[in-house]
């Protein structure tokens, strides 16, 4: 199967004319890759908005857009590993994936991507990143046996939110590796979005 994983970043909302753009963005590929199933990954971020997650607030949108209707909601988690690790609950080893999310977050989507769905070894992911990087073709997706990740460049990006991104994602790999930075990385977390313990 052809399955798309879809990184989401907060409800939709029409006003944010970037994130209307990766929507845009998404509906175009959904139409031309002809995936099997596309799943949605984005959870219960806003307490202060109840009973919608953000693949809820995305699948209603897209559904208004195309006649596409396979979606898979990934509504459980608070971040890119538990969305990854989620998403991978839906898939098989023989599927070919494709994972969408943030440009700016394209080393750690590939190498979490890596990790979760196609569970490949720390020594591959590592070697696979290091040749990605070499290319410098830093807009070319990243390939890795049969998981292709594509970043989207969402524009007006602050250097200070690429510095906190960059950040996030030593948080993010490192919290991988060792269950005490797990746990301080999820607690953060939910502390940013307000989220309670």
């Amino acid at each position: 199967m052809k399955i798309a994983i879809i990184l989401l970043y907060g409800l939709y909302d029409p006003k944010n004319t970037n994130y209307q753009a990766y929507f845009d963005f998404l509906i175009t590929e959904i139409k031309k890759q002809k995936f099997d199933k596309v799943i949605l990954c984005g959870g219960y971020t806003f307490p202060h908005i109840e009973n919608i997650s953000e693949a809820e607030s995305a699948k209603k949108y897209l559904q208004s857009k195309s006649k596409y209707d396979d979606y898979i909601l990934e509504d459980k988690s608070i971040n890119t590993n538990q969305n990854l690790e989620s998403a991978s609950e839906h898939i098989s080893s023989e599927d070919d994936l494709f994972v969408y999310g943030d440009w700016i977050r394209i080393a750690k989507i590939s190498w979490m991507s890596a990790h979760f769905l196609i569970k490949e070894d720390l020594k591959n992911i590592f070697t696979a990143m290091m040749r990605f990087r070499d290319k410098k073709d830093i807009y070319a997706p990243f390939k890795i046996k049969n998981l292709t990740v594509i970043g989207y460049n969402f524009k007006g990006k602050s250097k200070e939110e690429m510095v906190e991104q960059t950040f996030d994602t030593l948080f993010d790999i490192m919290s991988l590796y060792n269950k005490d930075f797990e746990k301080s990385n999820l607690d953060k977390r939910k502390k940013d979005f307000g989220l309670k313990n």
